[in-house]
C-alpha cells in the first residue's frame, strides 16, 4: 500500500528534521573542541566565528522547520503541488544554509551566496501558506490511538489488573 503524496514527504521531512538535529550536535561537538583557542577563526566575535556558529546553529533551525512541515503535511488533505513545491523548496534551503555559513566563515562573507537558501525558504512559506486554503485532515479521526473510555476491566484482568486499575486508568483517559 502507498502512502498519499503528503505523508511521504512528511515522513522524510521527520528524518530530515533529526538528521539535521543530528547534525547540529555535532557541529556544536567539533566546533566545542577549538572554541577555547584564541587565535582559531579570530576573536569571539569576529566575522569567521560567528559564520561558524551561524552554521551550527542552523542545523537546529532547518531541523525545526523540517518537522513544522512534516506536521503541517500530515494535517492537510489535498494540495499535493503544493506540498511538492513546498518541500522541494525546504529540501534546497536546508541542503544550502549550514554550508553556505560555514564556507563564509572560512572564506569571508560573500552574501550572494545566501541567494540560494533564502529564496528556498522563500518557496517554503510560499507553499506552506497556500496550503491554508486547503482542507485539513480530522486529526481525531485520524489519529492510531484509540483515546476512548474504556467499558470495563476485562482488558486490563489478562494482565493481571482488577477493575480498580481500570477504572481509575479509563478516568485519566
Amino acid at each position: 500500500m502507498f502512502l498519499p503524496i503528503t505523508n511521504s514527504f512528511a515522513l522524510a521531512h521527520l528524518a530530515i528534521g533529526w538528521g539535521c538535529m543530528s547534525l547540529g550536535v555535532a557541529s556544536g561537538a567539533i566546533i566545542g573542541l577549538f572554541f577555547h583557542r584564541k587565535e582559531w577563526l579570530g576573536v569571539y566575535g569576529s566575522v569567521p566565528r560567528r559564520m561558524f556558529r551561524l552554521g551550527h546553529i542552523s542545523f537546529f533551525g532547518m531541523g525545526a522547520l523540517n518537522m513544522f512541515w512534516a506536521g503541517t503535511l500530515f494535517a492537510v488533505t489535498g494540495g499535493e503541488d503544493l506540498a511538492a513545491v513546498g518541500s522541494l523548496g525546504l529540501i534546497l534551503a536546508t541542503a544550502s544554509r549550514p554550508p553556505t555559513c560555514f564556507y563564509c566563515g572560512v572564506r569571508g562573507i560573500n552574501r550572494a551566496l545566501f541567494v540560494v537558501p533564502v529564496t528556498s525558504t522563500l518557496v517554503l512559506l510560499i507553499g506552506a501558506f497556500s496550503l491554508l486554503g486547503t482542507e485539513s485532515r480530522d486529526l481525531q479521526k485520524a489519529s492510531p490511538i484509540d483515546i476512548s473510555p474504556l467499558d470495563s476491566g476485562s482488558e486490563f484482568e489478562s494482565v493481571g489488573l482488577s477493575e480498580g486499575h481500570a477504572a481509575n486508568c479509563s478516568a485519566v483517559l
